[in-house]
């Protein structure tokens, strides 16, 4: 019965029952933005601010998804359920291009409810600015920025993640570590601009030649060290002479000289026990091994 066809004597107490409604499910709203706006701000990851934000508003059953995507920053994160209906919010200000916010549920969205979560997508902008802002800082910090691959930081706290999943799951683990041969010889008789171009162009045949999974780093000077996850110590070896003629094959031109390179190539896997200096360690060992023997030369520990 709509308030058309009502009794008048009906008629007070359906307005009173609208109004006690609008004034909860407003409360309600109010409280649910007081939340999102306290509990946003606690976080600079991004994926904790879009699981934060989809956790209050499923809870206040306005949606049961969210996806969120960043083409530029390489973002796709997707929280809870992909459902039927769908609605995309278009968030501008957060670094070139906007995201697109895509919130998911089995009902269809109102126009009013729509206008609603406007409100609510609104405080999720800042947060979400400030963690990809912090994401990039994070990434730059991570970087070589003469090879663009990850540097010695980025190793070092990759592998102590990988050698805790290792240990956890007892999955092997290999490391290597190149050390490009004769690399003070290249700087001296060609410059140091020659230098970088061997560098640049050593840490490209790595990284073209390694399988996704792999990690490459530059550990400073002319070494590179690459993390072999789920490879024992006989697909390391293959995989590290695979590195080694492809480097020995690498001519680089520069200034109308043809500059060759090779490596020498440590490897060691591991170990029940292993802390990371351990693992290096052995792997560094067997690398003064390989440039003990006269360098282009793969040795293992």
């Amino acid at each position: 019965m709509d308030m058309l066809s009502m009794p008048r004597a009906a008629e007070p107490a359906a307005r009173s029952a609208i109004s006690t409604l609008t004034r909860a499910t407003t409360h309600g709203n109010s409280s649910l933005r007081y939340r999102l706006l306290t509990r946003l701000q606690q976080s600079l990851d991004v994926g904790t601010i879009l699981a934060t934000f989809r956790e209050e508003l499923s809870g206040a059953h306005l949606v049961e998804g969210v996806g969120f995507v960043h083409s530029t920053e390489g973002i796709h994160e997707t929280f809870g359920k992909l459902a039927r209906f769908s609605h995309v919010f278009c968030l501008h200000g957060l670094h070139e291009a906007p995201g697109e916010l895509t919130l998911y549920r089995e009902w269809p969205f109102s126009r009013a409810e729509i206008i609603d979560m406007q409100s609510c997508v609104v405080l999720l902008q800042n947060p979400l600015r400030n963690a990809m802002q912090y994401r990039r800082a994070l990434a730059a910090s991570m970087a070589d920025p003469l090879t663009r691959i990850g540097n010695r930081n980025a190793l070092m706290m990759t592998l102590s993640q990988e050698l805790a999943a290792a240990q956890r799951y007892r999955q092997p683990l290999s490391l290597a570590i190149i050390d490009l041969d004769k690399f003070k010889i290249i700087n001296d008789h060609h410059g140091h601009s020659a230098g970088d171009l061997v560098l640049q162009t050593a840490a490209r045949v790595l990284a073209k030649t390694l399988r996704n999974a792999d990690l490459c780093f530059r550990f400073g000077g002319d070494e590179f060290v690459i993390l072999l996850k789920h490879t024992g110590m006989e697909g390391a070896a293959a995989i590290g002479e695979r590195l080694r003629h492809r480097l020995e094959r690498t001519v680089i031109r520069h200034d109308r000289s043809a500059i060759r390179i090779t490596a020498s190539i440590g490897i060691a896997g591991w170990r029940e026990g292993d802390t990371t200096d351990s693992l290096f360690d052995r792997a560094d060992h067997a690398m003064y091994a390989a440039k003990s023997s006269g360098g282009n030369v793969l040795r293992t520990a």
